[in-house]
């Protein structure tokens, strides 16, 4: 009996030993394998010169717009669906045409001396998508172009990487155009 265990525990201890270097190889490795979250999810930050109560009421008004029982805009501009607004906080959710996945949104607005800084988000809530082919980047760029918040404005910034950023900056938001 006693050899047995002690067969059982180099065992547990071997595999537990070629486990752990796996997943140490893979996690030293992650950045250059998948660069992108294991998630796929994207987080945008903006700088507009725009008071935040102006870029909140454009926001809304296009997530509204874009909304599905009104939209006549591009198949992936809409299924849009707000959700609302409070200190500063916009929520929403966005509808994939096909297939109909859904992706949760929001914008979190904070007044600086420049304007106003956004953080916009967007995460899939299928929770086994892992690439998105930049979809939930699309999800909140399409809201700010589409509100023309950058148009005509020198204070314009947008700053993301791959990393919190799924297909960052090589998303093409026309796909389903």
């Amino acid at each position: 009996m006693g050899r047995v265990c002690v067969v059982i525990v180099i065992v547990i201890v071997v595999v537990a030993c070629v486990i752990g270097g796996a997943v140490g190889i893979f996690a030293a490795l992650r950045d250059k394998i998948w660069p992108y979250p294991l998630h796929a999810n994207c987080q945008v930050d903006w700088t507009f010169g725009k008071p935040c109560s102006e870029v909140e009421t454009l926001l809304v008004q296009q997530l509204q717009q874009w909304s599905e029982e009104v939209c006549d805009a591009p198949k992936d501009h809409c299924g849009y669906n707000f959700l609302g607004v409070r200190d500063g906080l916009i929520s929403g959710a966005h509808f994939t045409p096909s297939p109909r996945f859904r992706d949760t949104i929001s914008f979190n607005l904070t007044t600086s001396a420049d304007g106003c800084n956004v953080r916009g988000k967007s995460r899939s809530d299928v929770w086994y998508a892992i690439n998105d082919f930049g979809v939930n980047y699309c999800n909140i760029k399409d809201l700010v172009v589409g509100a023309r918040l950058a148009s005509n404005d020198p204070k314009h910034t947008e700053k993301s990487q791959p990393n919190i950023c799924t297909q960052y900056p090589n998303s093409n938001c026309t796909w389903y155009n």
